[in-house]
C-alpha cells in the first residue's frame, strides 16, 4: 500500500449528514487520496442511517467515538439530540458495531494513529489548559509517545480544531463539523507538510488559517524542576508547563473566522 500524499480529516460528526456530504465533495474534488473520521457519528440534529451511509459509500476509514459506544450500550440517552438503537437501520447497526477504536495509516511523513480520545480511550481529552479550561493529562498519550511508532495522532472529541508538537509526535484534533463554532475539517498534504483548514460558509467555504504559535519541546525550561528521568514524566511536565503558556497553544481564532485566502501551517516544526 502506497504512503498517503493527501489526507481528508473531518472530526466529531454529530450526525450532521448534510455538511458530511459537502465536505466530502470539497475534499475529493481538492485530491484527497483518502479521508478519515474521528467518530461520534451518533447524537446530533441529522440522520445517523444517512451519515453512515455517505461514509461507508466514500470510504472514509472512521473510528468509534464515545456517542457511538453509548448509543450501542443505550447509555447517555438524557443527551441533546441523542439517537436511540431502535431507530437506526441494521445495517447502521452494524456498521457502529464494526467500528475500531484506532486506525493507524503510513502517509509520506510517517505513521499516523487515528483515535476518538487517545488510544483506546474514548473519553480522554488533551488539552493544553486556558483560563476557562483546566489542563488535562493523558498517560495513554505518554505510552504512545514513548513507543515512538507514530509521527502524528489524529483525534476528536474536544470539538475544537488544535495543533500540538511534541519532540516526537505531532498532535491534531480535529474538531467537528457540528454546531456554529467554526465546524469544518481539514485537508493535510504530507509531501508538503502543509495543513488547510476549512470552516462552512453560508454558501462557499471559508479558508481557516491556524494560527502557528511556540513550537512545544521537551526543553529544560519547560520542563517541571522536579527530578524526572521518565519520558512519561516529562510529558505530564510539559503539559503542565503548557498550563500557564496560553501562547504555546495553537488553535482557531474567532478573528479569522471571515478570512478569504488560504494560510497553510507547517506540520514540522522548523527548530
Amino acid at each position: 500500500m502506497s504512503a498517503i500524499r493527501q489526507l481528508g480529516v473531518i472530526g466529531d460528526l454529530h450526525s450532521e449528514d448534510i455538511r458530511l456530504g459537502r465536505a466530502l465533495e470539497f475534499l475529493e474534488h481538492e485530491g484527497a487520496c483518502d479521508i478519515i473520521c474521528t467518530g461520534d457519528i451518533a447524537d446530533g440534529r441529522g440522520c445517523v442511517d444517512t451519515s453512515i451511509r455517505l461514509l461507508r459509500d466514500h470510504g472514509v476509514k472512521t473510528v468509534r467515538g464515545n456517542h457511538d459506544r453509548w448509543l450501542l450500550e443505550r447509555k447517555a440517552r438524557h443527551v441533546p439530540n441523542a439517537h436511540h438503537r431502535e431507530t437506526l437501520s441494521e445495517q447502521s447497526i452494524a456498521f457502529l458495531e464494526s467500528l475500531p477504536t484506532q486506525i493507524q495509516l503510513n502517509t509520506m511523513a510517517g505513521s499516523v494513529l487515528l483515535c476518538h480520545g487517545v488510544g483506546d480511550n474514548d473519553l480522554r481529552k488533551v488539552w493544553p489548559g486556558t483560563e476557562r479550561m483546566p489542563v488535562e493529562r493523558s498517560h495513554e498519550l505518554d505510552k504512545i509517545i514513548d513507543e515512538g511508532e507514530h509521527r502524528f495522532l489524529i483525534n476528536g472529541h474536544v470539538h475544537f480544531k488544535t495543533m500540538i508538537h511534541f519532540e516526537n509526535l505531532t498532535l491534531l484534533n480535529a474538531g467537528t463539523i457540528k454546531g456554529d463554532m467554526w465546524p469544518g475539517f481539514m485537508l493535510i498534504d504530507f509531501e508538503l507538510r502543509l495543513i488547510r483548514a476549512f470552516t462552512f460558509g453560508p454558501d462557499e467555504y471559508v479558508h481557516l488559517p491556524l494560527v502557528p504559535m511556540i513550537q512545544l519541546y521537551r526543553r529544560k525550561r519547560l520542563v517541571s524542576t522536579r527530578k524526572r528521568t521518565t519520558k512519561f514524566g516529562q510529558t505530564r511536565s510539559l503539559l503542565a508547563a503548557i498550563g500557564t503558556r496560553c501562547s504555546c497553544f495553537t488553535g482557531l481564532k474567532a478573528d479569522l473566522q471571515v478570512a478569504s485566502d488560504i494560510s497553510d501551517v507547517s506540520l514540522i516544526s522548523q527548530n
